[in-house]
């Protein structure tokens, strides 16, 4: 895919400054610009003209190229975050009066997003990779044991997730589309409660 580039500097005044409550004094403000947009033959869905403003340097195109990948990573980020205060973690609605209550709640709470995130994720962007990639041998093995599928047969990433959501009250019926994050939380509780329950019965009767 081809694209240009361009980059700059841009001058304007703070439309909220106030001092002393005079609106007329103006403050400058100096950002950098950044307009990337594709070029030639390129399918709807991949085209794209992004006009960013940014404190970050853009001296060259390596500065600029730098900008550009921040940006990119920016749905993940917003992805985890939105997992991490409403998707199943809920972190906002925590009711912790002390800072360090709160710090070791959102640390926990942390752990807990990315996995969701990224067995998330990784079903969307490898779906037919083996579960392996984002569920342990012994969570992989649950699964199958519960959806009745032999232990030699491979599942993968996008069935493993399924499986779990669907433990978390997802349907899996096609007009459901794919799982969302809270029943995707709720499965995976229910599921680490079942590989303790398992790994408590092959100790017991060692099979």
């Amino acid at each position: 895919m081809d694209a240009i580039v361009k980059y700059g500097e841009i001058e304007f005044f703070d439309p909220s400054f106030k001092l002393n409550g005079l609106t007329s004094v103006k403050r400058k403000v100096v950002l950098n610009i950044l307009e990337i947009s594709t070029t030639g033959e390129v399918a709807e869905k991949d085209r794209l003209h992004w006009i960013l403003l940014t404190s970050l340097p853009l001296k060259n195109f390596g500065d600029a190229s730098r900008v550009i990948d921040y940006y990119k990573k920016r749905w993940h980020i917003e992805n985890y975050f939105k997992i991490l205060k409403d998707g199943g973690c809920k972190v906002e609605r925590a009711s912790l009066r002390t800072f360090e209550r709160l710090e070791k709640y959102i640390t926990l709470f942390s752990v807990i997003a990315w996995r969701i995130y990224y067995v998330k994720h990784l079903a969307e962007a490898a779906p037919d990779e083996d579960s392996s990639l984002s569920f342990s041998e012994e969570e992989s093995l649950v699964l199958k044991i519960e959806n009745k599928i032999s232990d030699d047969q491979r599942i993968t990433i996008r069935e493993a997730l399924r499986f779990v959501a669907k433990m978390g009250g997802f349907n899996g019926r096609k007009s459901d589309g794919e799982p969302g994050t809270v029943s995707i939380w709720r499965g995976l509780i229910k599921l680490e409660a079942k590989v303790e329950m398992f790994r408590y019965l092959k100790e017991k009767y060692q099979f």
